[in-house]
């Protein structure tokens, strides 16, 4: 059935269609099931991103990137567990989606100061801020930019660098677009438009 979706997706590669994702039960249903997707998403040039580290352990995060090609890990913050896993995010440059609060809401870290951002960024691991489920875990892309700044001790800079590291990852086409956002988000300019996402 993926495969199908895969097969969906690039048909509208022209119309919009950036990206190809994997999500849910990583432990239940890893992403070695999906392999084959991934492949025919992957020939046919769309940005990949997979949910692994999370439910599951650092083993899937490597998984995702080394054979299905994973420029981008959904959460992944269970790759601290593994130093071998830690090292290829920063030598490959792969980003990790991360949401502190859903992360503790979901077990996958037990207390929120607990949480690895601060370790993994400190590493060299790129990481993009969201917020996930913004229904279930009740939060904000600014309330956890915030909570990085009070409670992990990130800086307004580090935000803003956060930023555009999201943004040099991003599946985004537009060149224009991107050199608009890039803009805002110069060094210099504080955190400018760092409250909004980028997808």
């Amino acid at each position: 059935m993926n495969v199908l979706l895969a097969q969906a997706a690039l048909a509208y590669i022209n119309e919009g269609v950036v990206g190809f994702d994997l999500a849910g039960d990583e432990a239940g249903f890893p992403p070695q099931l999906h392999a084959e997707a991934f492949a025919v998403a992957r020939r046919g040039g769309l940005g990949l991103t997979v949910h692994a580290g999370e439910a599951a352990g650092a083993e899937n995060v490597t998984y995702a990137v080394q054979a299905l090609g994973a420029t981008r890990i959904g959460h992944g913050v269970r790759s601290i567990e593994s130093e071998s896993t830690v090292a290829m995010l920063e030598a490959r440059r792969v980003l990790l989606e991360i949401c502190p609060t859903s992360n503790v809401h979901t077990g996958a870290v037990a207390a929120i100061a607990r949480h690895p951002v601060r370790r993994l960024y400190d590493r060299g691991v790129p990481i993009s801020i969201g917020d996930d489920d913004p229904v279930t875990s009740r939060t904000s892309v600014s309330n956890e930019l915030t909570l990085l700044k009070d409670l992990f001790g990130f800086t307004e800079e580090e935000l803003a660098e956060i930023q555009r590291t999201t943004l040099d990852a991003s599946f985004l086409r537009e060149t224009e677009v991107r050199a608009r956002l890039g803009d805002k988000l110069a060094p210099g300019r504080g955190l400018g438009g760092a409250g909004q996402p980028v997808r």
